[in-house]
């Protein structure tokens, strides 16, 4: 894995965030009821719901990247400012094989990529004292899936 790969992580990244932020300010005044709907476009109502998918295409976004992150960690990438994680275990022949990796350990289910207890704790395993992923902290993700589970249920 080269640094390329990982700027491309972090390209990628900022792109979705991008695409979803101007989704959102595309349609947030008539959602917000700032500006009228007009004729022959979106509702209010619909206006809406194309927030709250902005919304969900952010945090999805987000758990994406810190996948990829992870996993190209696991792989012995660098960030594009040379920060390298020690590693615990052998490194992964591939992706693939990096990815398989999370599934395996106390739980059999996939790692969730919106639990920042359950990153910190994997991240223990598989880097010296869990670098980077200890800084981690909860709030903001429950706060996030919170918004993300009732998007959705809407």
């Amino acid at each position: 894995m080269t640094k390329a790969s990982f700027k491309s992580t972090i390209k990628r990244f900022e792109e979705r965030l991008s695409s979803s932020e101007e989704l959102f300010n595309s349609v947030y005044a008539v959602a917000s009821g700032d500006e009228p709907a007009k004729e022959g476009c979106l509702s209010r109502s619909q206006s809406s719901r194309v927030v709250s998918l902005a919304f969900l295409q952010m945090v999805t976004a987000w758990e994406d990247f810190l996948e990829c992150v992870f996993l190209r960690y696991m792989l012995g990438a660098e960030s594009p400012s040379g920060y390298k994680p020690r590693l615990l275990q052998t490194k992964p022949r591939n992706l693939d094989a990096a990815f398989e990796l999370p599934c395996e350990g106390k739980e059999k289910d996939h790692i969730s990529w919106s639990n920042s207890r359950k990153i910190r704790e994997r991240a223990k395993l598989y880097f010296e004292k869990g670098k980077p992923f200890q800084v981690i902290q909860g709030d903001h993700f429950k706060d996030m899936i919170t918004i993300k589970n009732r998007t959705i249920a809407s």
